[in-house]
């Protein structure tokens, strides 16, 4: 932000998103802040009970009465970093989200001595994410598979 008062343009500042699930009106609020201090979403969700899923950054700690769920597209990153460069080239990463249709990925079952752990773990991540992308508009009364 330019010109704040008592900052210089170059400093540096934060934005915080929140967001409701997807069981109502969707909501994202954003509000400014000047730092990334686990202050401020304490302070923003005083009151709120309940799941709250982030990416793990350990402000969200300071949170009183919630219980933290970790995002699985920032658990999976770690899994992918584990990774040698050669190992990602033939690895893709899902999306919830893409439009792009994507056949049913594949767990290694055999000769699972020539994967690393991260291998397998990228791929029951990747695994998940197309099973949420199968179902995610299904309402809570129609059958699945």
């Amino acid at each position: 932000m330019l010109r704040e008062d008592g900052k210089e343009a170059q400093s540096t500042s934060y934005m915080w998103i929140y967001s409701t699930g997807t069981d109502g009106l969707p909501v994202v609020l954003y509000e400014y802040q000047p730092g990334r201090g686990g202050a401020y979403p304490q302070e923003f969700l005083s009151g709120f009970r309940g799941k709250l899923q982030c990416d793990g950054y350990q402000g969200y700690n300071k949170v009183e009465d919630v219980q933290l769920i970790c995002c699985s597209a920032h658990a999976r990153r770690k899994f992918y970093e584990a990774l040698s460069a050669e190992k990602k080239k033939t690895l893709k990463l899902l999306d919830v989200n893409s439009k792009e249709t994507i056949k049913e990925p594949e767990i290694p079952q055999k000769d699972l001595e020539k994967y690393i752990p991260a291998e397998i773990g990228v791929a029951y991540f990747n695994k998940l994410f197309y099973l949420e992308k199968t179902y995610k508009d299904l309402s809570p009364e129609e059958p699945q598979g």
